[in-house]
């Protein structure tokens, strides 16, 4: 296994280090996520009771509304006005627009104007916006001063391009680095393992836990104190650091998941087509990545992904319909596993036999190296899906659910 002591370029039991990280890393998306909400909202509060005005006074509105159309009312090629429509939601009716002027008529005279849209690109600004707010304030860094910014971008309309790529690229670039890696590393993982790929932590694991707010997860229940220790599972903090960082990669990876057919947000009532948001992206971004697939394929290129986990006697599929887990302890060993499917669909799976037997120490050796990559959790649940499946009796079991999020 790695040393990643040697590798990973920075020291994380300094705090400093890791604010600074967060003004160079985070920061950025902070700052390019404002500027864009701030035109869009500077827009909106002009354009809303004196359009008329804007449009014959000031050139740049008109570009920004207009910008890159043809008199039939369409979109030309590379039209700036067409980016501002469907990233930021500044939307007028075009064919309208065209069909009142032909009659003669002034549009605005009849209520035309633009309306301001919620779009997949603006719920994710305003929602990063919030996360990013969050982890400024709990290490005490200035949220970042964009006024000035967002006037010369409506001085200069084209720069909202500018500003779109810095967005992206500051994500590409705290998504992908070391310090992003080490936060995943200690979302869930037994404390030896984090403790072999760090080993700075095997006397200094008490800095971490208080920087990140980290917290133990999970204790085994092993009688020897030693293996207990060394296989607790270590987690984030409801609301430490660590947990306001991992909230962020989350919603990164929800938002340029294009294998997603989109989502529901239940505050709005609206449904965001994920490929809509590729399409129109792709009208500043050539070729945006998939996040979560691209970090999947370079851990690929060092570790194989299996679709089942193999032991000693067993064999236990964990793809498809086997994602997630559930898990049955008594004292320190496993005695049945089941996917919550009732056994009555043909998706279940249930390791039942009255010989299985699997040790807990063994499942957690195996499934080590996928917890500390970031790539799957097993936690403490309080019931299972299929309670059916608990051994009768007054026995008291522990429950643990494994979840695998490559395949």
């Amino acid at each position: 296994m790695e040393n990643y002591d040697d590798i990973i370029g920075f020291d994380y039991l300094d705090f400093n280090e890791w604010k600074k990280n967060i003004e160079q890393k985070i920061v950025p998306i902070a700052k390019n996520t404002l500027i864009l909400l701030g035109v869009r909202n500077t827009l909106r509060d002009r354009l809303r009771d004196n359009f008329k005005n804007e449009i014959e006074t000031n050139q740049n509105i008109k570009v920004i509304i207009f910008g890159g159309t043809n008199q039939k009312g369409n979109y030309l090629e590379n039209s700036l006005a067409e980016i501002y429509k469907e990233l930021l939601g500044i939307n007028i009716d075009l064919n309208e627009w065209v069909v009142y002027l032909r009659k003669g008529i002034d549009p605005m005279e009849q209520g035309v104007k633009p309306k301001f849209e919620n779009n997949y690109f603006i719920y994710f600004l305003r929602k990063i916006k919030r996360i990013t707010s969050k982890i400024l304030s709990k290490v005490q860094i200035q949220t970042p001063n964009i006024e000035e910014l967002v006037k010369e971008i409506i001085k200069n309309p084209e720069k909202i391009l500018e500003s779109i790529e810095n967005l992206y690229n500051s994500i590409i670039d705290f998504y992908f680095n070391n310090q992003t890696f080490f936060i995943l590393n200690t979302r869930c993982c037994p404390q030896f393992y984090l403790e072999r790929a760090y080993p700075k932590l095997k006397d200094n694991l008490e800095q971490i836990v208080k920087i990140f707010d980290l917290e133990v997860l999970f204790v085994p229940p092993f009688e020897i104190e030693e293996l207990k220790q060394n296989y607790s599972i270590w987690g984030h903090k409801e609301g430490g650091l660590a947990s306001k960082i991992i909230n962020l990669i989350n919603s990164l990876e929800i938002m340029f998941n294009f294998s997603s057919s989109g989502f529901y947000d239940e505050k709005t009532n609206e449904y965001y087509e994920i490929e809509s948001f590729k399409k129109n992206l792709e009208l500043v971004i050539k070729n945006p990545i998939n996040l979560f697939e691209e970090f999947k394929n370079q851990v690929k290129k060092k570790n194989l992904l299996p679709y089942k986990l193999k032991f000693y006697r067993e064999e236990i599929r964990i793809s498809g319909y086997n994602k997630s887990l559930q898990l049955i302890i008594e004292k320190d060993i496993i005695i049945r596993i089941t996917n919550g499917y009732s056994p009555n669909t043909r998706y279940a799976f249930y390791c039942t036999q009255a010989d299985f037997k699997l040790l807990l120490i063994e499942f957690i050796d195996k499934v080590s190296s996928y917890l500390f990559l970031g790539l799957a959790t097993l936690y403490v649940v309080e019931n299972l899906n299929y309670p059916q499946l608990i051994p009768a009796g007054s026995k008291r079991y522990l429950f643990l659910e494994f979840r695998n999020y490559w395949s």
